[in-house]
């Protein structure tokens, strides 16, 4: 019955990402971390939890990713800016980058939970307007502000060791989309600028 529903999910899922919904298109649908209404509701009326429609949307967002990667990769190697052997290191460095994001967001949400605060006021916040408006204490604001120093230290410590790593492989840093790119963030991606030319 499960597979059934996932189907019916990833049906919906994809209907929308083609077709959009009052404009609203599936990106913010499922990266807006305030916007749990779409997931919520294709949970109720499938009788689903939100974490089963959420996994379905990230499964999605994933595939539409890779197959995104994958066309700016080749258009570099096309280009002859990256040979097909570095086309592999950076492919399977980008399933390693994938599988620390994940492990890392997984960490994140036990985190926020312990916590007893949302996991998106991790993320373009005012602080002290959540403090003001009861929503987090004194507390966790600080507690809140030492986990940003922490994962911002985190994230200069994988770009520098991802700037090495492709420095190492004679692979141009720019090709790995670092700036405001893939490995800058899932959801920024930097390969909209044309790089192949």
């Amino acid at each position: 019955m499960l597979t059934k529903k996932s189907l019916l999910i990833s049906g919906a899922v994809a209907t929308i990402g083609i077709s959009g919904v009052a404009g609203l298109n599936t990106a913010f649908a499922y990266q807006n971390p305030n916007n749990n209404d779409l997931v919520n509701k294709i949970a109720q009326k499938f009788n689903l939890t939100p974490e089963q429609v959420q996994a379905v949307f990230d499964e999605y967002k994933s595939d539409k990713e890779e197959a995104k990667v994958g066309q700016y990769l080749q258009k570099l190697v096309d280009s002859n800016k990256i040979t097909v052997e570095q086309k592999a290191l950076i492919e399977t460095k980008l399933a390693t980058v994938r599988a620390d994001m994940k492990a890392e967001k997984d960490s994140l949400n036990v985190w926020a939970q312990t916590q007893g605060i949302d996991v998106s006021y991790l993320h373009n916040y005012n602080l002290q307007d959540l403090v003001t408006s009861g929503k987090i204490t004194a507390e966790q604001k600080t507690a809140i502000e030492a986990k940003r120093a922490e994962l911002q230290q985190k994230h200069e410590a994988a770009r520098t060791e991802l700037t090495q790593w492709a420095k190492d492989n004679n692979i141009n840093p720019e090709y790995l989309m670092m700036h405001n790119g893939y490995f800058n963030s899932m959801h920024d991606h930097g390969y909209k600028k044309d790089d192949t030319k």
